[in-house]
């Protein structure tokens, strides 16, 4: 039973986000009210995603940071850049819409990246090394960039930001870790399916309720929705763009290019509206909250791009291999 359904998410994942925003979309007046159960649900998923890494995976970032390096590059420089750029060009920078376009590229890493790059079979303990770094480092950067860009005085407590990440990120992680080392192991080879499982559907819920959390306020605030969502389409969808050239740059392993897509891809839209909210006018949240209609589905289209492309990278490896055994009989 456990293996039919997790083939059919396997399968059907890229099909199913979509389904669950329209879900959310739909049903937002009873989804909406849960969504304090979502920290809850990231928790759970990062504590299953991290069952497969070890203490000794980690120490390889402090000796050879590149990977995270190149990371924070790509959330925190090409990407606002790029969104700086977008929004001069089309809609201009001094509105409202303009800085929120802006404001979202700002905010660090979304913890999304880590189930993503569980579940792509990237490397996972560089986007908790990635995430664990930007929490440090974003209380400095977001500030700052802010002031330049956008002329705006921006604060972001580090204590509160820590402790929300806590709840999500660092806690569910190191338990997970040290339950695996512990059982030397045992806990990750027992539990493949279960993991598989409930990191995809954890993940749907979690983007439909962020959906309907994020609804009213779609339906509140007049603006150009088309011309909005064409250009919050484009922002988000290059963050997975720039991950993959860095990652195809540097010359990483495989699993290390995968997980760069993602942690250039995924923000943290939850810290980006309250940003926008608290120091900026309402309508400069209306981007970012359009920008969780996109993340999660552009995550998708590229797990199956990046499947793809290494299902196809096999199949001619395995072309190879027969030619070179053929020619040696």
């Amino acid at each position: 039973m456990l293996v039919a359904v997790e083939r059919f998410l396997s399968k059907y994942f890229s099909l199913l986000i979509p389904v669950f925003i329209l879900i959310g979309a739909l049903n937002w007046k009873v989804l909406a009210p849960l969504n304090p159960a979502v920290p809850w649900l990231f928790g759970l998923m990062t504590f299953f995603t991290s069952l497969q890494c070890t203490y000794s995976d980690f120490p390889r970032f402090l000796k050879k940071p590149g990977p995270v390096l190149t990371a924070l590059a790509v959330i925190h420089l090409v990407g606002p850049v790029f969104a700086w750029l977008v929004a001069t060009l089309s809609i201009g920078l001094t509105g409202h819409l303009g800085h929120g376009m802006v404001l979202q590229n700002l905010v660090p890493m979304g913890v999304t990246a880590v189930v993503w790059a569980g579940i792509a079979k990237g490397d996972v303990p560089l986007a908790l090394s990635t995430a664990a770094v930007d929490t440090v480092v974003t209380p400095v950067i977001l500030p700052a960039t802010a002031l330049v860009v956008m002329g705006k005085s921006v604060s972001v407590d580090p204590w509160s930001l820590f402790t929300g990440l806590s709840q999500i990120l660092l806690i569910p992680s190191l338990l997970a870790i040290t339950a695996n080392h512990f059982s030397r192991q045992r806990i990750a080879a027992r539990t493949v399916l279960a993991r598989s499982i409930i990191t995809k559907f954890g993940l749907c819920l979690v983007v439909a309720i962020s959906v309907a959390k994020a609804w009213p306020t779609l339906q509140a605030t007049p603006a150009n929705y088309p011309l909005l969502l064409a250009l919050m389409a484009l922002i988000s969808g290059a963050g997975y763009v720039f991950g993959y050239l860095a990652g195809r740059s540097g010359g990483w392993p495989p699993p290390i290019q995968r997980t760069l897509v993602f942690t250039g891809g995924m923000r943290n839209t939850v810290l980006g509206t309250v940003l926008a909210l608290n120091y900026f006018h309402p309508v400069a949240s209306v981007p970012i909250v359009l920008t969780m209609l996109f993340q999660q589905p552009f995550a998708a289209l590229s797990h199956r791009f990046l499947e793809r492309a290494q299902k196809q990278k096999d199949r001619e490896l395995s072309r190879l291999a027969k030619r070179d055994k053929t020619r040696g009989l």
